[in-house]
């Protein structure tokens, strides 16, 4: 019992000497990975990268799933969702996560609900150390998650290209049997067209809309301790982007217009040379068929818009009475119009349409008959 107490002592006190030397060589492990250009905002997620490999080998992911939603703003927010298996004898209460950026807002949870965490920045680098809910023994599975904001990530290339880039980059520091990282477009956002600069490096797994927000997402298997994984994205404000619009062959529409244009003033000449052409010689038929006093009652109906009381046709023809009454008897036996009564007067309207709004000439003979008659009269 005793030998088995101070063997205990020892492991501890081993444990206490190896974190507070990894503390130590914390800023010496962290160094940046180059992707492109001085224009890319690089950064490195490092899974409890303060602790040695050969302490971690015994901690596997067996899910990794990392979502990075950037925002209107370009901030962006990052969720990872951890499901963690142990597999060493000593219990594990603390998990350690490292970012070589400044983060805010960091919230850490499982399904129970929110875990006590520790948050130190040093440097450019920020520590979160995380108390599980219970430690965490022997083949135990657990599942929790980190939430963090990040500013100043993502960097804009000016015109005449006017777009946005992420370049992001994930060291792996524990064994991952599956990972699955995923980028969350602005809303009216989209990526960029065409091969160069590319939209998307490497290709991605998966493209996708959902809730009017681009997705791309990516999924390995089998990752070993320190591989690296890293990406680049290229996105444009939807109304923004410049690119080489294809040319329009408008041949076509002008030639359609040009025939539309031809049509319609091939239509309109027609119509006057027919007006012109058979007009008067439906007036002259007309005239033939009709009495001078007969076209002098239909004109005044005309004058009214094809319907008029008969006082109003004897104030217009200058006829009396009974001489109107007369002509609308034998128009109206001609089919040409009807008579009805309208208060204490009639009411005459044209039915006839080949005598509406028809101008019928005067003859002078039918003129003088007529007068003759409204002498007689």
């Amino acid at each position: 019992m005793k030998r088995l107490r101070i063997f205990g002592v020892l492991i501890i006190l081993s444990s206490i000497i190896l974190l507070t030397f990894s503390f130590s060589m914390m800023h010496c492990n962290e160094v940046e990975i180059p992707l492109t250009s001085q224009k890319t905002s690089l950064f490195i997620i490092k899974e409890n990268s303060i602790r040695k490999n050969d302490l971690y080998e015994n901690e596997t992911l067996m899910h990794h799933n990392m979502e990075v939603k950037i925002r209107i703003d370009n901030s962006i927010k990052v969720t990872s969702n951890f499901v963690l298996m142990y597999s060493d004898i000593q219990p594990l209460s603390n998990f350690l996560f490292v970012v070589n950026k400044t983060i805010k807002s960091v919230f850490v949870f499982d399904p129970i609900g929110s875990l006590t965490f520790s948050w130190e920045i040093k440097g450019e680098s920020s520590v979160i150390n995380i108390t599980m809910r219970y430690p965490l023994l022997q083949e135990q599975i657990y599942v929790f998650s980190i939430s963090y904001e990040m500013d100043e990530v993502v960097y804009y290339v000016p015109e005449p290209s006017d777009f946005f880039g992420l370049d992001f980059v994930v060291r792996h520091k524990r064994q991952t049997d599956n990972f699955k990282f995923e980028i969350v477009l602005p809303v009216n956002h989209n990526l960029i067209e065409g091969q160069t600069p590319r939209p998307v490096s490497p290709s991605a797994d998966k493209i996708y809309t959902e809730d009017n927000n681009v997705k791309i997402s990516w999924e390995l298997e089998d990752l070993d301790i320190n591989d690296l994984f890293s990406c680049v994205v290229r996105y444009f404000k939807i109304g923004t982007f410049i690119t080489n619009p294809p040319a329009i062959n408008r041949i076509p529409i002008y030639t359609s217009l040009a025939f539309l244009a031809g049509v319609a003033l091939c239509t309109l000449v027609f119509y006057f040379v027919i007006k012109n052409k058979y007009g008067p010689v439906k007036a002259e038929l007309v005239s033939a068929l009709l009495s001078q006093s007969e076209q002098d009652v239909i004109n005044a109906i005309n004058e009214e818009g094809g319907m008029a009381i008969q006082r109003k046709i004897c104030e217009k023809t200058g006829f009396s009475k009974s001489k109107v009454s007369q002509v609308l008897l034998k128009l109206e036996e001609k089919n040409i119009l009807i008579r009805e009564r309208w208060g204490r007067t009639n009411r005459v309207k044209i039915t006839n349409p080949n005598f509406l709004n028809l101008e019928l000439a005067e003859s002078e003979e039918e003129l003088s008959d007529s007068k003759s008659v409204n002498d007689l009269d």
